[in-house]
């Protein structure tokens, strides 16, 4: 239903007596499609605007911003007055640990789950997780009616939805259960749940009704709204060279709070008459002085400093105006914040007004304008002060409304705390893209800690499956507390992996079908690259079609079974395909064949005997000798590959971890299936995650470059010298970015995630089982 809500009273409300709280609320009326008119002719519209990560950005970007947000200002209307707020809100914290903390499930992982839910609430304690930082824009226009209000504020929109979107943000506007629910926040600390404007409209009731408090009081210089006591202050006294993160200092404090910026640009010939008046009127003092100087029989004349400069400021203002293409606006900015009792309310302002004294600002009280300040501080769009200050583009804009951007994903896992902000960082990696990742930096950073810190959130928290490919035998603890399958890759163990394993689907989703990969064909190019490792390369041409028509000959009883794996062939029998061919190249190569199927070597001979179907596998290479290194490693791949593609047909995300990567990509088997890999992963549910000390070692190959470059989770922890010029280049980083990663302590550092990158600090109580589980360092390792 578009169009105006009539502000109706209960019948009983005839006669009023006293101004009621909704009447002191700053609109009249409110419509279905979010627009409110907030005096007779003027009506408005909120938008929100998520932040961008300004203060860690490189100095170049920084530069971009503010050239960006200029543009931004610039475009404003000078016949409509905007809004800019930081609203900080209280967080209902058993809600957050509802969304957060990991369920208990029927399985023998629950004091697991509790400690590191119990970590997590330590977590959230310690920062400002009771704080959330919302960001909006309210624009105000003159309109005769609702009608040609719309059609203004739509113009309006227009022109400042393309600058926020060229800053990597976008303008959402508010619905009207949405701005609802941002004002009954606000005045009654609370949100009613599932707010239905039909059935409050059909009870006599109206928007103001959800909204309004039990009371307002407005005393001189505080007030209180219900229960909350609230001040409100106007920032004054700017210096001539103020910084860009004032704004962030003032916001990023554990209270309840409003920061808004009151803007209202003056159209350019009014500007210029404006300041042209201002300079005429000191001038006019300063020849007065000067007479006055004269007729005392004074040899200089004195003009006071405030007039000197006020003069010297005036006409470099001009300048911008006429020469720069510089607007001037006319602005306040207000705060207003709310607290439980008067001691903490007073707390709270000397906390502010230090922030403000450091900038060389003041921070005023509004006496006898409580209301005033209320109402023009919430994002109504509706600034009642009078008290404003004019600026030009440049100087309004050092006012920078963005901070740093928080990640708080929805089914989130925990990757540590922003320590720009003290929040949780919560990323759901299945959001992006494309998921795959690497996690780099020196022994002793945190690097296999943090795998295996997010395999176990994995484990914990979902229905996913995890695969980890371990050369240097790391993970069997953490595989064996929590119930998963260690394989023994060597030459003197009872594990085998059958080579000739193959995945069929049976019902290919049409969907996927143009995607679907062929497995006797994906099977035929993995049994060749086995082949020409075992007679050390460059193969004929004549003995890849032997092995070809050896490849279908050992598969023919399997497909003629309709795939019963019980017919499923082995290593042996492929062997005696070739071995009763009659090409001497053949003979050649069922001999090579022979050491890997019947003699000291014939590890991956006969029927795979390990639970691969287990929901945490981890492949321990460690022990392949250096005759079945690579052939070993082709194997183990062949397998991995073979779960993801099964596991996408029964709709499950494989997490695949490759630790030591660098190992990898020495082979160049290897190294081309996992270029496959992380280029096909997102289409068969794999998220894969290579983890490495010496990126160096992988920049001198082309694919790894590409593969680093284009992942979109990287977790780069602390780094050696040599390395941060490399990953410099490679993710664009600034120098004050490259601080995170030099010298970082264990557990914290950079992450890149999607086109962002924040800084996260990982610190994992040391008195768990948890951590025990994780920690490689040979002094805290318990050994059970």
């Amino acid at each position: 239903m578009l169009g105006l809500l009539k502000e109706r009273r209960n019948k009983r409300q005839t006669k009023k007596t006293f101004q009621s709280s909704q009447d002191t609320l700053p609109y009249l009326n409110a419509y279905a499609d979010g627009v409110f008119q907030v005096k007779k002719e003027r009506f408005s519209k909120v938008y929100s605007f998520h932040d961008i990560n300004y203060q860690i950005a490189p100095i170049e970007q920084k530069q971009h911003y503010f050239e960006q947000y200029c543009h931004v200002l610039s475009s404003m209307d000078d016949r409509a007055a905007y809004q800019i707020s930081i609203v900080n809100r209280d967080i209902d914290l058993d809600d957050l640990k509802e969304k957060i903390f990991l369920e208990e499930r029927d399985d023998r992982f629950n004091h697991y789950r509790k400690e590191y839910n119990h970590m997590l609430a330590e977590k959230i304690s310690e920062g400002n997780n009771d704080i959330e930082s919302l960001k909006y824009v309210t624009i105000t226009v003159e309109a005769k009616d609702y009608e040609r209000a719309k059609m203004i504020l739509a113009r309006n929109e227009s022109n400042l939805v393309q600058g926020f979107q060229n800053l990597g943000t976008a303008l959402v506007p508010l619905t009207l259960t949405e701005r609802l629910a941002l004002y009954e926040e606000i005045y009654r600390n609370e949100i009613t749940r599932g707010f239905d404007l039909t059935e409050t409209t059909k009870q006599g009731l109206n928007t103001k009704d959800q909204i309004a408090p039990m009371s307002f009081e407005f005393k001189r210089n505080q007030g209180r709204v219900g229960d909350q006591y609230f001040q409100s202050t106007l920032l004054t006294n700017f210096p001539s060279r103020i910084k860009d993160d004032i704004l962030t200092e003032l916001t990023e404090r554990d209270m309840k709070m409003i920061l808004t910026i009151n803007l209202q640009s003056i159209a350019p010939d009014k500007a210029i008459r404006l300041i042209n008046r201002q300079i005429t009127g000191m001038e006019s003092d300063s020849m007065d002085l000067e007479q006055d100087s004269l007729q005392k029989g004074y040899l200089r004349t004195f003009v006071p400093h405030n007039l000197e400069s006020g003069l010297k400021n005036a006409k470099a203002m001009l300048e911008q105006l006429q020469d720069d293409n510089e607007k001037l606006f006319t602005t306040n900015i207000l705060i207003t914040y709310f607290a439980d009792s008067q001691d903490e309310l007073e707390a709270h302002y000397e906390e502010l007004s230090t922030i403000a004294r450091r900038h060389i600002c003041t921070l005023n009280i509004l006496n006898f304008q409580q209301e005033d300040g209320l109402a023009s501080t919430v994002p109504f769009g509706n600034n009642l002060l009078k008290i404003e200050r004019t600026l030009t583009t440049q100087s309004t804009a050092i006012f920078m409304p963005f901070t740093s951007l928080e990640f708080n994903d929805a089914n989130g896992l925990y990757y540590g705390m922003n320590p720009l902000t003290s929040n949780l960082i919560l990323l759901n990696r299945k959001n992006l893209h494309n998921a795959s990742g690497f996690i780099l930096g020196i022994p002793g950073s945190g690097k296999s800690f943090a795998s295996k810190r997010e395999i176990t959130n994995v484990l914990l928290n979902t229905e996913d499956d995890i695969i980890v490919i371990d050369p240097e035998n790391e993970y069997g603890q953490l595989v064996k507390n929590l119930g998963g399958e260690l394989i023994n890759v060597s030459t003197n163990n009872q594990h085998t992996i059958n080579p000739m394993d193959i995945t069929i689907i049976d019902d290919v989703d049409p969907a996927r079908k143009k995607d679907e990969v062929d497995p006797f064909a994906f099977k035929t190019e993995f049994i060749l690259s086995v082949c020409d490792v075992i007679l050390g390369g460059n193969m004929a041409p004549k003995v890849k079609s032997i092995i070809d028509r050896c490849i279908r000959l050992t598969y023919k009883a399997f497909v003629q079974s309709d795939f019963d794996r019980k017919h499923l062939p082995t290593l042996e029998d492929f062997y005696n395909q070739v071995k009763a061919q009659a090409e001497p190249e053949a003979k050649d190569l069922a001999t090579a064949l022979e050491m890997y199927v019947l003699g000291y070597l014939d590890t991956f001979t006969g029927h795979t005997n390990i639970d691969v179907d287990s929901r945490f596998v981890c492949f321990n290479i460690k022990d392949l000798g250096n005759q079945l290194k690579t052939l070993g490693l082709l194997i183990v791949l062949d397998a991995v590959w073979n779960r993801i593609r099964k596991n996408r047909d029964s709709g499950k995300h494989t997490w695949i971890y490759f630790d030591e990567a660098h190992l990898l990509f020495k082979n160049d088997y290897a190294q081309d299936f996992l270029f496959q890999l992380y280029k096909q992963a997102r289409k068969y549910g794999g998220i894969p995650t290579g983890m490495t000390q010496n990126i160096i070692d992988m920049l001198v190959s082309d694919k790894a470059v590409t593969m680093l470059a284009n992942s979109q989770y990287i977790m780069l922890l602390n780094q050696a010298e040599t390395d941060t010029r490399e990953i410099k280049a490679l993710y664009s980083l600034s120098d004050n970015q490259l601080n995170y990663v030099r010298n970082a302590k264990a557990g914290s550092g950079l992450i890149k995630y999607g086109g962002s990158i924040l800084p996260f600090d990982d610190q994992f109580p040391r008195d768990t089982d948890l951590y025990q589980l994780m920690t490689t360092k040979l002094d805290e390792v318990r050994r059970n």
